[in-house]
């Protein structure tokens, strides 16, 4: 199996010497290869082709180069070898190309750039495939065309966030830059998710209700639904996908919270939550013809097949390992691409404890279990999705009903969460019992 491969290009020999000092000590682990302009980087992958071996895993580039520059190279990678993930290192000065590059680029860093960042990028991606089998992904990657990028919008919030000077007005007007992204954002913020009386046609009044927290990774998902769904060409319910990630996403904060987890792991949950099913959206853009047959085989079987089995019968690997690749090529942090990762099978790690990924495993399936009951008893109960302890105890009266067999000694004097995460770890272990046979 060949090694990683990572391709430094940059204009300057003290700044590609400086790469070399910097990735010295992952000699064993990859082959490094350096050059000092895009025609030298397009030559050195040109030869690789032709030797068949295969094409550079990671390339990073500077912006700013003499003749052809960061932006004009990774247009032609992103063109001729699609599967290269493609980083650029870009300056304040360089704003206008880098903008015109975001179409083709998988992570933006900026400068100057703390060499640990950009390692812990590289040994990201790097890592997340000691889950996954590297053939099986490998195959699946290279037939899709075009893996999605982050929105532009997302990396200028981003970087007015990591600044003292941004407020609601200036994040407002980043977002009035998009049309249809200002007119989701309203509609989110008056929807039932947020139990708003009173109707927000203000994008700041809207941004306030949704929270800054919040906000980048809605536009993330917001962008990639819209971008997916003018790309799938059958009946594929995006919408119920839509409101699944919501809900679920609100249902991981609220438990994160009922658990007493840190600030930065609520907000972590939340967004893995969000993000979980990001595959699906991948696999029915990229194969439609046959994800629709499995769409169609999951509807018939439902109560007997899960759709991440079919996925595997038929691609090698389901939307959770394509969802986490995704997410690692933008440079989310571990603890948010694991429970993406594993939010369908808990039963791979070695070690089951209440952190970020049982609460996004156990947050998707108390959506999936209280979707599964008849909808009319729940409107009767009044069922909404209410941040706040009454979604607990709607959640607690339902489950209870539908899992009567497995929490039939419910006793009302203990925390409904302690019964919860004893079923779910059941639930987890006989997965692996199962799995071991």
């Amino acid at each position: 199996m060949d090694k990683k491969s990572i391709l430094f290009v940059d204009d300057e020999i003290r700044i590609l010497d400086a790469f070399k000092r910097t990735f010295r000590k992952y000699n064993k682990q990859w082959d490094m290869y350096f050059a000092l302009s895009g025609n030298e980087a397009l030559s050195l992958m040109e030869t690789r082709k032709n030797k068949n071996l295969s094409p550079i895993n990671i390339i990073i580039s500077d912006m700013k180069m003499p003749g052809m520059n960061g932006s004009e190279l990774l247009k032609i990678i992103s063109e001729k070898y699609p599967n290269t993930i493609r980083f650029i290192l870009s300056g304040q000065a360089e704003e206008k190309e880098f903008i015109n590059s975001f179409s083709y680029i998988h992570q933006y860093f900026s400068k100057p750039l703390e060499s640990e960042q950009l390692i812990n990028s590289v040994t990201r991606i790097f890592n997340i495939r000691k889950y996954i089998n590297n053939q099986e992904i490998n195959d699946l990657i290279i037939q899709i065309k075009n893996l999605p990028v982050l929105p532009s919008i997302y990396t200028k919030i981003d970087n007015l966030l990591k600044t003292d000077n941004y407020s609601i007005k200036s994040l407002s007007e980043i977002i009035n830059q998009d049309i249809s992204l200002t007119a989701k954002i309203l509609q989110l913020a008056n929807s039932s998710y947020f139990s708003i009386s009173k109707r927000i046609s203000d994008l700041q009044q809207a941004i306030s209700v949704i929270g800054i927290e919040y906000l980048k990774n809605l536009i993330i998902i917001i962008n990639l639904f819209t971008q997916v769904d003018n790309e799938i060409t059958f009946n594929f319910n995006i919408k119920k996908l839509w409101d699944h990630s919501l809900r679920t996403a609100n249902i991981a904060k609220l438990l994160a919270k009922e658990l007493n987890l840190n600030p930065i792991d609520i907000d972590n949950c939340y967004t893995s939550a969000l993000l979980h099913d990001i595959g699906k959206l991948i696999l029915a853009a990229s194969f439609p013809t046959m994800y629709l047959d499995i769409y169609n085989k999951y509807q018939n079987e439902k109560d007997t097949h899960s759709l991440e089995a079919y996925e595997y019968q038929n691609f090698k690997v389901s939307h959770a390992e394509i969802g986490a690749y995704l997410i690692s090529l933008w440079g989310f942090n571990d603890n948010i691409i694991e429970p993406i990762l594993f939010h369908h099978n808990m039963s791979q790690l070695s070690d089951i404890k209440v952190d970020n990924n049982f609460i996004v495993y156990i947050a998707n399936c108390i959506d999936h279990e209280i979707q599964s009951l008849d909808q009319t008893m729940l409107k009767k109960r009044n069922y909404s999705l209410k941040l706040n302890n009454e979604y607990f105890k709607t959640i607690e009266k339902e489950m209870e009903k539908k899992l009567k067999k497995e929490i039939k000694k419910y006793d009302k004097k203990v925390l409904f969460k302690e019964n919860l995460i004893n079923y779910f770890k059941d639930i987890i272990e006989n997965d692996r019992i199962n799995q071991n046979k």
